[in-house]
C-alpha cells in the first residue's frame, strides 16, 4: 500500500522538476496611501433628501382614528365647474358627505324635479317617492327649497318640514357633497373613488371605503412650514377678540399636542422689566369675562371660582377649538390624549394684568395631532 502512495509522489517531483521554469508572479501593487485627514476639515454635505410621503388622519363614521399613509398620488374630485385632480402633498383637508345608496340619488332627483309637473296627480306622485326616501332627502329638499320654481319651492319646503319629523337632524342636515381644502384652495365636489389604499403601522396595507370616512386631515399640516409665531402684539388684546389661526384641525377622540417657547415683554416701555414665557407671569389675566371659560391643565373647572371662569395666568398662552368653542389653557406643554371637540385650533396670548395691550416679542408654538 505504501509503494503505490510514493509512487504517484515521485513522479509529481519529476515532472515538477523537468517542466521549463516560470516567471515568478509580478509583486502585489502598493495600496494607495489615504491621506490623514485634518482637524479642521468638514464631511462633505450630504444629498437632498427625497420627497417627505404625507401622512394623514383618517376619521371614520364610527367616531375612530387611523393615521395612514395614503397609497395613491393624487385624489380626482368631480365640481360643478369640471373635473380636478390634486397632488396628495398638496391636500390639507376632505370632510366627506354622506354617500346615497346606487341609485338612489338620481330617483330623488328625479321626483324633486317633478314637483313642478304641470298635472297635478304627476305632482303628488312625485311627492309620494320623495317620502319613500326620505332618509335620503334632506340634501336635495333643502336645495329644491330655494327653487326659481313658486311650486317646486313651496312642495319642497313642506316636504322638507315633514321629513324633520320623522329623520333624526344630523341626518337631515347632513351634506352630500366633500369639501377639499388645498393649500392653495377650497372647493366642493365629490371624490371620483370609492375607496383608496393606506398602509398603517397597525394593520399593513389595506382599503378604506368613503362611504365609512368622515374626514381626512393632513397630520400636523401647520409643522409643514416649521413652527407657528404667535405674536404678542397681534395676540395679546383686552378684549381676547384676536385668534391666531392655526390652520390646523383637531379631530374628536384624537390626541392633541402643543409645545410653546419664547418670552414675550409685556411692558415694553420698561424693556426686559416684565418679562412672561408660554406659562404666564404669575398674574391672574385682565378681562376674564363671563363668556371666557378657562380650564387649568391638571385642575378640574369649578363653576363656583368666580362668574364660571377658572384662572389663567397673564402672559400665557391659551387655545380653543373651534371659533366658537370654549378656551383652555395651554401654558408651555399641553397635552390632550382625546379630544372632545373637533374643528380648527386657534391661540391667542392672555391679556397683561397692567391692563395694556402693547406687548413684543412672539411665542413659538408647535402643535401635534393624531396620535
Amino acid at each position: 500500500m505504501r509503494r503505490h502512495l510514493l509512487l504517484p509522489a515521485a513522479l509529481l517531483v519529476l515532472a515538477l522538476g523537468t517542466a521549463p521554469a516560470q516567471p515568478p508572479p509580478p509583486a502585489p501593487a502598493p495600496s494607495p496611501v489615504k491621506p490623514t485627514p485634518k482637524a479642521d476639515d468638514k464631511p462633505a454635505p450630504a444629498g437632498p433628501k427625497g420627497p417627505t410621503v404625507p401622512e394623514f388622519d383618517v376619521g371614520f363614521v364610527d367616531g375612530s382614528n387611523v393615521k395612514v399613509v395614503v397609497l395613491e398620488a393624487a385624489v380626482g374630485v368631480t365640481t360643478k365647474y369640471g373635473k380636478l385632480t390634486v397632488p396628495l402633498a398638496d391636500l390639507k383637508r376632505v370632510e366627506l358627505g354622506f354617500r346615497y345608496p346606487d341609485g338612489v340619488e338620481a330617483k330623488l332627483e328625479s321626483a324633486v324635479e317633478r314637483l313642478a309637473a304641470p298635472a297635478y296627480a304627476d305632482r303628488e306622485e312625485a311627492a309620494k317617492q320623495v317620502l319613500e326616501l326620505k332618509q335620503y332627502a334632506g340634501a336635495i329638499l333643502k336645495r329644491a327649497a330655494q327653487d326659481d320654481d313658486a311650486e317646486r319651492r313651496r312642495r319642497a319646503a313642506a316636504l322638507l318640514a315633514t321629513v324633520r319629523k320623522d329623520v333624526p337632524a344630523e341626518r337631515v342636515d347632513a351634506k352630500d357633497y366633500d369639501t377639499v381644502e388645498t393649500t392653495d384652495f377650497t372647493v366642493r365636489g365629490r371624490l371620483d373613488s370609492p375607496s383608496f389604499k393606506v398602509r398603517t403601522k397597525q394593520f399593513g396595507e389595506a382599503v378604506v371605503r368613503i362611504a365609512e370616512v368622515r374626514q381626512v386631515r393632513a397630520v400636523a399640516v401647520a409643522a409643514v412650514g416649521g413652527e407657528i409665531t404667535l405674536d404678542a402684539a397681534v395676540y395679546s388684546k383686552l378684549n381676547w377678540s384676536a385668534w391666531l389661526d392655526t390652520e390646523v384641525d383637531v379631530t374628536a377622540n384624537a390626541a392633541l399636542d402643543i409645545a410653546c417657547t419664547g418670552t414675550i415683554d409685556q411692558w415694553p416701555q420698561e424693556p426686559g422689566r416684565y418679562m412672561s414665557g408660554p406659562a404666564g407671569n404669575g398674574n391672574m389675566s385682565q378681562n376674564q369675562q363671563g363668556n371666557i371659560r378657562v380650564i387649568v391643565p391638571g385642575q378640574q373647572f369649578n363653576p363656583n371660582r368666580g362668574v364660571q371662569q377658572g384662572v389663567v395666568m397673564s402672559g400665557s398662552v391659551v387655545g380653543k377649538i373651534g371659533p366658537n368653542g370654549p378656551p383652555f389653557a395651554v401654558g408651555a406643554a399641553f397635552r390632550l390624549p382625546k379630544s372632545q371637540e373637533a374643528g380648527r385650533l386657534y391661540l391667542q396670548i392672555a391679556p397683561s394684568h397692567w391692563g395694556n395691550d402693547t406687548g413684543t416679542g412672539a411665542y413659538k408654538v408647535k402643535v401635534k395631532t393624531g396620535e
